[in-house]
Formats: C-alpha cells, sequence, structure tokens
C-alpha cells in the first residue's frame, strides 16, 4: 500500500538551516549542563537562542556557518521592536542587553568551535542605559 504524500517542509533549505542551528545550540547548552550550569539557567539561555533563531530564520541565510558581520547589527533593532506575548509591551532594555549577551556568547562558542572562522560576538554592541543613583544612596 502506497505511503500517503508528504509534502515536507515548505521551505527545505530554511528548514535544514534552521535545524543545524538548533543542534549547534543543544550542543552549547551540553556544554554549558557539563560546566555545572544550573536548569533554570540553561532552560533560560535556550529561550533567548530560541529568539536568535527566530530572527536567524528570517534573515534567510542557509547555514550559521554564513553569518556576517553585517547580519548581526540589525538583529538588536529587531530585538527592540519585539513585543511580550503577555503584556504586548516593548521588550524592556534588560531584556534586551540579555538576548544579546546569551547570542554573543553563543556565537564565542561557535568560534571555539571552529564553525565559524570570526568571532563575530563584537559585532554585537549593546549597552544598558545609566540610571542615576537615588537620594538616599547619595547622602
Amino acid at each position: 500500500m502506497d505511503k500517503p504524500h508528504d509534502p515536507g517542509p515548505r521551505n527545505p533549505a530554511k528548514s535544514s538551516a534552521q535545524e543545524r542551528l538548533k543542534i549547534h545550540i543543544e550542543g552549547y547548552l551540553e556544554k554549558l549542563r557539563i560546566s555545572n550550569y544550573c536548569t533554570a539557567s540553561l532552560e533560560s539561555k535556550y529561550g533567548r537562542l530560541k529568539i536568535f533563531m527566530r530572527y536567524f530564520a528570517g534573515v534567510g541565510l542557509s547555514g550559521v556557518e554564513e553569518l556576517r558581520r553585517k547580519d548581526l547589527p540589525p538583529f538588536i533593532d529587531y530585538l527592540r521592536g519585539l513585543r511580550t506575548k503577555r503584556t504586548g509591551e516593548k521588550f524592556r532594555p534588560i531584556t534586551v542587553f540579555g538576548i544579546v549577551n546569551a547570542a554573543k556568547d553563543f556565537l564565542q562558542y561557535l568560534h571555539k568551535e571552529e564553525i565559524l572562522p570570526v568571532d563575530l560576538a563584537s559585532c554585537l554592541q549593546i549597552r544598558l542605559e545609566e540610571k542615576p543613583l537615588p537620594r538616599v544612596v547619595l547622602s
């Protein structure tokens, strides 16, 4: 008996690129787990890297190896435009900062594992806004 026709993913190249990226992320998280990172930290990193994975899919690269310096600064603008599912408000600066730092750590891992020929982490530069200290502290 014939098997039903499976049309597969809509864009196989994009799908396989996302799968390869997911494999790299899982390898990175496994390395962190071996380094005794707690489960909550690993889950947090994974959640942040899923956002990086969504951005990566939207850029249309066919593999993580194709990431270039020019692809990364727009990632910060992308994050600043995202909204939370619960409230619909834009991500707070500290949230954007955390996601960017997770992506930077992951890019450094890819370079150390020789998946990327250059360390692209330096392309993701972000600073938190400085807040003045409360008067209580200054008195």
